[in-house]
């Protein structure tokens, strides 16, 4: 792992040993490990298998963002579930599906977020059903993602283009931050897995930078950083019919 990834430090033990608060009128609040389970749950029995896991926390565990990496029939990339928590009320229960890039683990959302909602009451009951249908619709996700970061490797740019790209996101957009540009600018000069000049591999330079992202932004951000490349670029985000065709034919 990179230095970055560091970032995504905790265990699962330590999330399982946390207490949970007190349940009132108006606060369910859901068990990291109860969370953990439900997901791994619902993966493992579709037949998926889990390659890497990873838990990021602040607060001293009261704010939790964490990640499944899938495996694919793709070499490039895995299938991936997305999710949040919190004991304090500052995180949604949250849920997504995405895609891994193997060469650098960075996480990407294209899709809507499955399922995000506050700690309150049926808040359990209606993550179990979400996680369900976000497992169930994740391949679906999955190659819509491919396709579209198919497209991005064709948009070549160039540096006037990328600092200006990186200077919006940051000045007019809010996605990032000063120290999330100044990575961005790192990865662009010295970057040996994403050096071609096209706009996937500014857009994985963006999501490289997120990973150090607070725990209660890190969902968020790298969906508007998806967003924000499509716009920009133009991009297609449903296959077309003819494409869906042929995958069945020479499947």
């Amino acid at each position: 792992m990179n230095n970055l990834m560091k970032t995504w430090d905790a265990s699962e033990d330590f999330l399982r040993s946390l207490e949970l608060p007190q349940k009132t009128s108006s606060y369910a609040p859901i068990a990291h490990g109860e969370f953990i389970d439900l997901l791994q749950s619902s993966i493992y029995s579709k037949g998926y298998e889990i390659k890497q896991g990873f838990y990021k926390t602040n607060s001293k565990g009261l704010q939790l963002t964490g990640r499944y990496d899938i495996l694919s029939d793709n070499q490039e990339f895995g299938m991936q579930i997305a999710f949040s928590n919190s004991y304090n009320k500052t995180i949604k229960a949250q849920v997504a599906s995405g895609i891994n890039s193997w060469a650098c683990d960075n996480g990407k959302i294209f899709g809507d977020i499955t399922f995000s909602r506050k700690h309150t009451g049926t808040v359990l009951e209606e993550l179990r059903e979400n996680i369900e249908k976000c497992v169930n619709y994740m391949e679906d996700e999955f190659k819509k993602g491919v396709y579209i970061l198919g497209q991005l490797k064709e948009k070549e740019i160039t540096t006037k283009i990328a600092a200006e790209l990186t200077g919006r996101a940051f000045i007019e957009q809010d996605i990032i931050t000063a120290t999330q540009v100044g990575i961005i600018k790192d990865r662009l000069n010295f970057d040996e897995n994403f050096k071609e000049m096209n706009a996937y591999c500014l857009y994985e330079h963006f999501t490289e930078a997120a990973k150090t992202c607070h725990a209660t932004t890190q969902i968020k951000t790298l969906k508007q950083i998806s967003d924000y490349f499509v716009n920009e670029f133009g991009i297609l985000t449903e296959i077309p019919i003819t494409s869906k065709i042929e995958e069945l034919e020479y499947a």
